[in-house]
């Protein structure tokens, strides 16, 4: 899976030549970092839970790290994800994972608590680290659904944001 996950993730750039080749090799890079955050935080619960190290919190980990960069690889910062979207998001999916489990819940794979939290925290995440520069580079600056609109309108809250 977390192979699949870097093109899956990197194919929203588009290409591999040109213009777009960097943002593409960025989102590879965020994507890798975003499981390998994802996983650490994740062991560092799992060992103060169990007591020892967990292969099944590492791998789960990994995926919700590159499952919370899903939908901001393309305009944050590395550091934003490898300090707070991803390990956010695993602590997101270890909750609900939990919670799940309380409740009784039917999800032997965890996959409804690991696409939802994850994904939640990711799309969030937009709205406060979009960064002004990725936006253009991702999207453009000529936005069609409002009139005068700028690149400045569209960046996250912790950039100046509204």
């Amino acid at each position: 899976l977390w192979f699949g996950f870097i093109p899956f993730n990197a194919g929203s750039g588009i290409s591999v030549k040109g213009a777009m080749a960097d943002q593409t090799a960025r989102i590879a890079v965020i994507t890798t970092l975003g499981g390998c955050a994802g996983s650490i935080t994740a062991m560092a619960v799992g060992y103060a839970v169990k007591k020892h190290a967990s292969i099944e919190y590492a791998m789960n980990g990994v995926l919700a790290g590159m499952v919370s960069v899903c939908s901001c690889c393309a305009v944050v910062n590395v550091w934003h994800v490898v300090f707070v979207i991803s390990p956010l998001g695993t602590l997101v999916f270890l909750a609900l994972q939990t919670l799940a489990i309380r409740l009784q819940i039917d999800d032997p794979l965890g996959a409804s608590a690991l696409h939802y939290g994850p994904g939640l925290v990711g799309l969030i995440a937009v709205g406060f680290f979009a960064t002004p520069t990725y936006i253009e580079e991702a999207y453009g600056c000529k936005f069609q659904f409002r009139e005068n609109d700028t690149c400045d309108d569209f960046k996250g809250i912790f950039f100046g944001g509204s």
